[in-house]
C-alpha cells in the first residue's frame, strides 16, 4: 500500500498476482478503460464488481471507536497487470582456436 503524497488522498496497492488468475478473475470484474504505456487498464462499474474477490465492504474502512471512516471513490479504481522484464546476463562469446 503506497500513498502518492503525504497530504494527498491517492493510494496505490501493489501486489504480486499470477497472470492466469488475473485473466480468470480480476480482469473479468472490470471494464476496459484505456491502454497506456503498454498497460491495459481496467475500471470497475460498481463496488459490487470486486465483492467476490475482496469482500462485501472492501471499499469502506472503519478507523476507530468513534466510527470515523474512509472510503474508496468508485470511479477512481483502476487496475492492471504489469510484467517486469527479467535482467539477462550477457553470455560471453566462446572463442575457438584451431591451432593452425
Amino acid at each position: 500500500l503506497n500513498s502518492s503524497s503525504r497530504s494527498g488522498p491517492d493510494v496505490r496497492i501493489e501486489m504480486p498476482f499470477d497472470k492466469i488468475l488475473f485473466s480468470g478473475g480480476l480482469q473479468r470484474a472490470g471494464k476496459l478503460a484505456r491502454i497506456y504505456r503498454g498497460h491495459t487498464i481496467y475500471k470497475i462499474l460498481t463496488y459490487s464488481d470486486l465483492k467476490p474477490l475482496l469482500g462485501a465492504m472492501w471499499h469502506v474502512r472503519f478507523l476507530n471507536k468513534q466510527k470515523d471512516f474512509c472510503y474508496v471513490i468508485q470511479n477512481t479504481v483502476n487496475f492492471y497487470i504489469h510484467q517486469r522484464l527479467h535482467i539477462v546476463d550477457p553470455v560471453e562469446p566462446s572463442c575457438t582456436t584451431d591451432g593452425g
